[in-house]
């Protein structure tokens, strides 16, 4: 933006017809946004491009909560601006759900200018468009969008039932493949349990012990803990090995039938690392029980991750269309946990290295520099005037 030298900088289109503020809004500058949404428009967002696309479109499209908050709270975005539909007819909320933007849904139904039923030029709701989208078994993210779209109020089209699914290839590998990653961590766990049976916590008696019957017996059998972690070690062992063995059949069979039995083991695995850190608490605190205060932070340690493992279970397995208010309400807090825990705080992804964009944040800081300077008072009353005075936008360009 430094090669403007105008105020009326804001109002000149590229190719495609976008202003700066759409540039910004595709971008994510909510700052810079914010700073042109100071110029007084009353109608910044009917402000249209080639596409017919406003800039919660924008916004949308890539998936900027950050911005599509700020818009929707801002009183110079006219109500009507977020039920706009493009050229193709497609609201912000269809866009969102085209590329499966679940915070954006998230946030989008929330506004209660929205209405939730609008249909673009193929007859079709936001939920027809995710659900014209799903493949057969439905993938975690599209079955959240549909969730999250179904308890806003929106509804399905009434021959929807009737448009054919598409199947999504090659299921009988991605079940192998998932057996094979299942059965890794069963063999680990079976490995594991099977070795902490055999070095008890507490030791052995020695072989010259004078008590010939003690003579490699553990130690500790009297005490009560361990008996605990005996009996959850051997659980956890044993529901990893026959969860083993049961996916040793999920190559030898059908599509169907790997899938049964993909999901009994999986059950089965489950127990195991359950029961596993459970016993391995029940062994630590055996043998630190002469010290009080460092046992009790070792329990309260491992019951959190217990806690922890099978609250995430319970978030893959918790029915979250379910209508009932107590389950809606905690259907809610669910979804939420799951997109923090797994989609992270917003629908950008993070660069792969994991840092920031630095040059994104800079070209943000300047761009925030050039409105500030010249939107002057006076410019502010040109910027104003100009669009009221019926001259096309296209004359403002250099």
């Amino acid at each position: 933006m430094s090669k403007y030298s105008s105020p009326l900088f804001a109002f000149q289109q590229n190719l495609d017809g976008n202003l700066p503020i759409h540039l910004d809004c595709e971008k994510g500058h909510v700052q810079v946004v914010k700073e042109l949404l100071e110029i007084r428009w009353s109608d910044a967002g009917f402000c249209l491009n080639n596409e017919g696309q406003n800039i919660l479109h924008v916004a949308a499209i890539k998936g900027h909560t950050n911005v599509i908050k700020y818009l929707l709270e801002n009183p110079k975005i006219h109500p009507h601006a977020v039920n706009q539909r493009d050229l193709y007819g497609d609201t912000p909320r269809h866009l969102a759900s085209k590329n499966l933007h679940l915070w954006t849904l998230l946030l989008l139904p929330q506004d209660k200018k929205i209405n939730a039923n609008l249909v673009n030029n193929e007859g079709l709701t936001s939920r027809d468009v995710v659900r014209m989208r799903c493949k057969t078994p439905m993938t975690r993210q599209k079955f959240l969008a549909d969730v999250i779209l179904r308890r806003a109020g929106m509804l399905l089209k009434k021959n929807m039932l009737g448009v054919p699914r598409e199947l999504s290839g090659n299921e009988d590998w991605k079940v192998k493949d998932a057996d094979a990653t299942l059965i890794l961590v069963a063999v680990l766990i079976a490995t594991v349990t099977f070795a902490a049976g055999f070095t008890v916590p507490g030791g052995f008696y020695s072989s010259d012990d004078p008590i010939t019957k003690q003579r490699g017996l553990a130690l500790l059998t009297h005490q009560t803990l361990f008996k605990v972690f005996t009996v959850l070690n051997t659980i956890a062992m044993y529901s990893s090995t026959i969860g083993s063995t049961i996916l040793l059949w999920v190559p030898l069979g059908d599509l169907r039938f790997a899938e049964r039995a993909y999901g009994l083991a999986k059950i089965l695995v489950y127990v195991a690392l359950i029961t596993m850190p459970v016993a391995f608490v029940a062994a630590t605190r055996l043998v630190i029980s002469n010290n009080t205060l460092l046992a009790d932070v070792i329990s309260v340690i491992g019951f959190i991750s217990i806690f922890f493992i099978i609250f995430v279970r319970i978030l893959g397995r918790f029915p979250l269309g379910s209508r009932p208010p107590i389950f809606r309400q905690l259907g809610d807090f669910f979804i939420w946990i799951i997109l923090i825990l797994f989609y992270g705080s917003n629908d950008i992804f993070v660069e792969e290295d994991g840092e920031i964009d630095r040059e994104s944040q800079d070209d943000e800081a300047n761009q925030i520099n050039l409105v500030r300077k010249y939107y002057s008072p006076l410019s502010r009353f040109v910027a104003f005037h100009l669009p009221r005075s019926g001259l096309p936008l296209s004359a403002l360009r250099a």
